[in-house]
């Protein structure tokens, strides 16, 4: 009895009369039966979720602070021009830049086309509209761009020595937008149990199907190589020590010794992201938000600065605003803001210093604006009494 012969894919056909730029069509056969569909679910896999690809992964806007507020000349506030930048699609050389900035004069439309050329950026979608500039207003933007994959949420993409005034962002990685396979029975000689694996591959215009197919294959390959010599992988594995158990009990231990370390029982890091936390964050009532804005107080940290005392001198804020702010905070964990270490809340000293002096050049404006309203008044009715007396003396006549 003849010994079988294993049939090998003998190539990739591409569909060049349907293919553009961000479509094509592959067909690979033939295969053994179960093999199409095999590499068919891989592919798709890793196409989807592991391509890798550059985003902006946080924004530093002049003018904002964080992302819920407003920014005076801009009609779009501060949440839509990050729900715009998170569909900004980049090409970068492969020395990627760590920032990229827009400086733009109003009147006029931003749009993605509009971030300072550089020889290692492409903006794929150049007309994508970002905001819209008032006359004598202008928009300053500075964004952080980084190679990932996946999707990452803002707060993953929060950095450890975040400052205040940095927005991190969601950001999309991944150039492939759809992929499609089905494994179709396919013939070879006088036997019809073969497969063909039909492949449709979609991108966003970052990279190239063909790009993208040809990534997603080394990637699997790589995987496959650690269970082959070194003599046989395309590169020789890489054999990495084997790192000490560590139990979750052990790790819980020492994650509680750290943190009793720590101020308030928090690590440094995770306190500096807490106080640079925007006050809207903590979902407060109507009243307690108008207070806090009043005073331009727009982020965690700078409430942690004030004490109880200080913050019921605030200008309509009661019991009930204070035991709302206080339960927000121990909720935060800052149980006592006055155990934070001084270099830590000195950034926000330094913002409360200045949102003084906003709020009273603001009371001495409407002090102004209501003497002139009280003089007008007065004005108006020692006219219409002097008016009053000019008829009275006319009737005598």
């Amino acid at each position: 009895m003849s010994k079988k012969e294993f049939i090998m894919p003998a190539g990739v056909k591409k569909d060049e009369a349907k293919s553009t730029s961000t479509y094509a069509r592959y067909e690979v056969y033939p295969f053994e039966n179960g093999y199409g569909q095999t590499v068919g679910i891989a592919l798709r896999r890793v196409l989807l979720s592991s391509i890798e690809g550059v985003a902006i992964t946080s924004i530093r806007v002049k003018g904002a602070d964080h992302e819920f507020t407003s920014i005076p000349g801009i009609a779009e506030d501060v949440t839509d021009i990050i729900i715009a930048l998170k569909q900004v699609l980049i090409k970068t050389a492969p020395v990627i830049p760590e920032k990229i900035t827009i400086s733009k004069k109003g009147p006029c439309t931003v749009t993605a086309g509009d971030f300072q050329k550089d020889n290692a950026v492409e903006i794929v979608n150049p007309d994508l509209p970002i905001a819209t500039v008032s006359a004598g207003h202008s928009f300053e933007l500075e964004a952080e761009i980084a190679l990932g994959y996946g999707f990452h949420m803002a707060r993953e993409n929060r950095p450890t020595d975040q400052i205040i005034g940095q927005i991190p962002i969601d950001s999309i990685h991944s150039p492939v937008t759809r992929v499609n396979f089905d494994a179709v029975a396919h013939r070879v000689g006088e036997r019809t149990d073969y497969e063909k694996l039909i492949l449709d591959i979609w991108t966003d215009g970052r990279i190239t199907p063909d790009e993208a197919l040809h990534s997603a294959a080394a990637l699997i390959r790589r995987h496959f190589d650690v269970f082959l010599g070194a003599e046989e992988a395309a590169e020789p594995p890489v054999i990495v020590p084997v790192e000490p158990i560590v139990t979750e009990e052990e790790k819980e231990e020492k994650a509680k010794e750290e943190e009793a370390k720590s101020p308030l029982g928090i690590k440094p890091e995770d306190l500096k992201k807490i106080l640079a936390m925007g006050v809207g964050e903590l979902e407060l009532s109507v009243r307690s938000s108008n207070c806090l804005n009043r005073e331009e107080i727009k982020v965690v940290g700078q409430l942690a600065c004030y004490t109880v005392d200080q913050m019921l001198n605030f200008r309509n804020f009661g019991a009930k605003s204070l035991d709302e702010i206080q339960g927000k905070m121990k909720a935060l964990g800052l149980t006592d803001p006055s155990a934070i270490p001084p270099d830590i809340l000195k950034p926000y000293l330094d913002m409360n210093e200045a949102a003084k002096e906003i709020v009273a050049a603001r009371k001495a404006a409407e002090e102004k604006a209501k003497a002139a309203a009280k003089a007008e008044k007065a004005k108006a009715k020692g006219e219409a009494k002097e008016d009053a007396e000019d008829e009275g003396e006319e009737d005598k006549a």
